[in-house]
């Protein structure tokens, strides 16, 4: 989680065009996926989120983030969503971006 990965500005479409296939591969994914999701957020520290993913019936989301830095720097985190139980389709997750500053959101899958 805390490691960071730094490409150039023009690799973002790149990132972005692929995160499904990113998230489908992460490890600890559940293969039986019952939904897809995809969020914008913009926090207030400036940067820029999107994340896409997959939730899986009994257990949490894994998210692909990607943040657009304003130096022109981007970065990508992988996880899993923490809380919520099985059945739960309204789930939460905070996201703690550079220099300490966090982002919260909800999506429905």
């Amino acid at each position: 989680m805390k490691s960071m990965h730094k490409l150039k500005t023009g690799a973002l479409v790149a990132i972005i065009g692929v995160s499904g296939v990113m998230a489908a591969s992460m490890p600890g994914l559940a293969s039986a996926a019952t939904g897809t999701w995809s969020r914008d957020y913009t926090g207030p520290h400036g940067y820029t989120h999107q994340i896409d993913g997959s939730c899986a019936s009994g257990s949490g989301c894994t998210r692909t983030k990607v943040n657009t830095a304003p130096g022109g720097y981007t970065w990508t985190r992988y996880g899993t969503a923490e809380g919520n139980g099985a059945g739960d389709i309204n789930r939460s997750v905070t996201f703690t971006g550079q220099g300490g500053s966090s982002a919260s959101f909800s999506w429905v899958r």
